[in-house]
């Protein structure tokens, strides 16, 4: 049989080759999660839903009035967990105005139920199986009536010791609701999955939750708050860090960021201000403000009596970055806190990401 000289050479290249496969294979299982959950092309539309605050309604009704078709949902805070565990509603004065708005919109409407960040009123409820019984048979009642397309339970600062009994809750709930074709959106906080998470955040299992909510809510917000020192509502970062722990431990599909339209006003603690209040204190009190690099939010100064104030706020253009980051990770659906006196050109921002 006569020679082949090329053969040691095609065996030397296939073999390196094959090295080069492995080496690639090995590195690419120790990149980060947060460089994989980048990975994934999204390719939903973007879906937003918003909540609706029953102490703002006049502005709220020209919100809905201005965000033309980009809403497909809204959650009305019309509805608490009182403190021995049964339902009650909140003090709406226009809630029958809204309501009529709401369904020339035709937007579906899941009403959102909150415990007023009271852990005891809820332990209440998860503790005792005849309220449970009562509150299923209140939810039911009360949604069939106005046409509601579902509830979203928005309990927050729960007792440490109550994760697995709001877990079960939660499964019990979906069952009912899902019998009577109602859904469940479920608010949770924001979690990273690191040490740096605040353990009251950590009741909220993502894992058990998403396996029976319809949808889970993520409140994306508040890294900078009333009783912190001022800073970025939600810094890009820290939204990157948060959206990668829920791509890993929810249902992409049923994932919804929460993202505010608000900031902070802060001279000893601060106080929460829609973007038309935050600009309106600025401009009238001769105040200026800036783009911060980091977060893409909107901070600024004033005097006021002689005290040096300082705001953090957020308008379209940061909106639309973390919009951005949202749908960079695959996920399709934000939810704004809140409509009423938001920066108006979000609505047409929104357009040009649809």
């Amino acid at each position: 049989m006569k020679e082949n000289k090329a053969l040691p050479a095609v065996l030397a290249i296939g073999l390196a080759l094959l090295f080069l496969f492995v080496l690639l294979k090995s590195d690419s299982n120790s990149i980060e999660s947060t460089d994989l959950f980048f990975q994934e092309e999204n390719t939903s539309s973007l879906e937003v839903s918003a909540w609706i605050p029953w102490w703002d309604e006049e502005r709220v009704l020209t919100s809905l009035d201005q965000s033309e078709d980009m809403l497909t949902t809204v959650l009305p805070v019309w509805y608490q967990l009182k403190k021995d565990g049964t339902l009650e509603f909140t003090a709406s004065a226009k809630r029958e105005v809204v309501r009529e708005a709401i369904k020339k919109k035709g937007l579906s409407v899941i009403p959102t139920i909150g415990n007023e960040f009271d852990p005891e009123r809820v332990s209440i409820l998860l503790h005792d199986e005849e309220k449970q019984q009562d509150f299923f048979d209140d939810l039911i009642e009360e949604a069939l009536i106005p046409g509601y397309d579902g509830w979203d339970l928005d309990w927050e600062y729960l007792d440490e010791g109550d994760k697995d009994a709001y877990s079960l809750f939660i499964q019990k709930l979906a069952t009912v609701l899902h019998r009577e074709g109602l859904l469940l959106s479920v608010t949770v906080h924001a979690q990273t999955g690191t040490s740096s998470d605040w353990k009251i955040a950590q009741t909220h299992d993502y894992t058990k939750i998403g396996e029976y909510a319809d949808m889970v809510r993520i409140m994306v917000y508040d890294f900078h708050h009333a009783e912190s020192s001022p800073g970025a509502i939600t810094p890009l970062d820290k939204l990157e860090e948060v959206l990668s722990f829920a791509v890993q431990n929810l249902p992409r599909e049923k994932i919804i960021i929460g993202l505010p339209t608000y900031g902070y006003d802060w001279e000893e603690k601060g106080e929460s201000v829609q973007f038309i209040d935050a600009i309106q204190r600025l401009s009238t009190l001769d105040g200026s403000w800036e783009r911060d690099e980091v977060s893409w939010e909107l901070t600024g100064t004033y005097m006021k009596d002689n005290l040096t104030h300082t705001l953090w706020f957020v308008d379209s253009a940061s909106i639309e970055k973390k919009i951005e980051k949202v749908l960079d990770s695959g996920v399709s659906r934000v939810c704004f806190w809140r409509i009423g006196g938001e920066d108006p050109t979000i609505w047409s921002m929104l357009q040009t990401l649809r």
